[in-house]
């Protein structure tokens, strides 16, 4: 029979090797729990961040659209032009600079509205398209007074325009797409019912 005999360095690397061991398990397990608590905390933030939305921010892409083109009224120049006695237009204020911060804001967030709809990539694209040329338009406009900010706006207003019209067609797309997503529930309501037990007497 042989005797099991461990010299000094040998019963140290021993221990080295269970103390890696246990600090592995033990890792590995605050790891499992971290990333629980994580995806709890994130949902806990998503639920947050959502009851943190401003008021203005729209229902869906088509709402926030439309609420863009009602601001753009108030804040064209010329919604707001009378004409003087020498027959010229002078621009008077129109809007303020809370409209002005609303539209850049829908502006923004362009891009996740078309994202967070069953649009297509090419849909999506255009929407980022128009916010990044109408951000970088409107941006200026708060470092100025306000008869220039007017002026600007002016001097803008074929560009947003033509970024309105290019959303037309995916505001339309994203309404037939919503429109279908309907009719489907509406079908699947109906076939449910149908499609339900009934009880027969015997």
């Amino acid at each position: 029979m042989h005797r099991c005999c461990f010299t000094l360095a040998e019963v140290s690397t021993v221990e080295r090797r269970q103390f890696r061991l246990l600090s592995t398990w033990a890792w590995l397990c605050c790891l499992v729990f971290l990333t629980g608590c994580g995806g709890a905390g994130s949902e806990s933030a998503d639920r947050s961040s959502a009851h943190e939305l401003p008021p203005h921010y729209p229902e869906n892409l088509a709402a926030g659209v439309g609420r863009l083109r009602e601001l753009w009224l108030q804040l064209h120049p010329n919604a707001g032009q009378v004409a003087n006695s020498t027959g010229s237009d002078q621009v008077v204020a129109a809007g303020s600079d809370e409209t002005l911060a609303k539209f850049a804001d829908l502006v923004e967030w362009l891009p996740e509205l078309a994202a967070a709809s069953d649009l297509r990539e090419a849909d999506w694209r255009i929407c980022r398209e128009v916010s990044t040329e109408l951000s970088q338009a409107v941006a200026p406009l708060f470092r100025l007074d306000q008869l220039t900010q007017q002026q600007r706006l002016k001097e803008i207003a074929t560009l947003v325009e033509q970024g309105l019209q290019r959303l037309a067609p995916v505001v339309n797309e994203f309404e037939r797409l919503e429109q279908r997503y309907r009719s489907a529930e509406d079908l699947t309501d109906s076939v449910g019912t149908s499609t339900d037990p009934v009880d027969h007497e015997e």
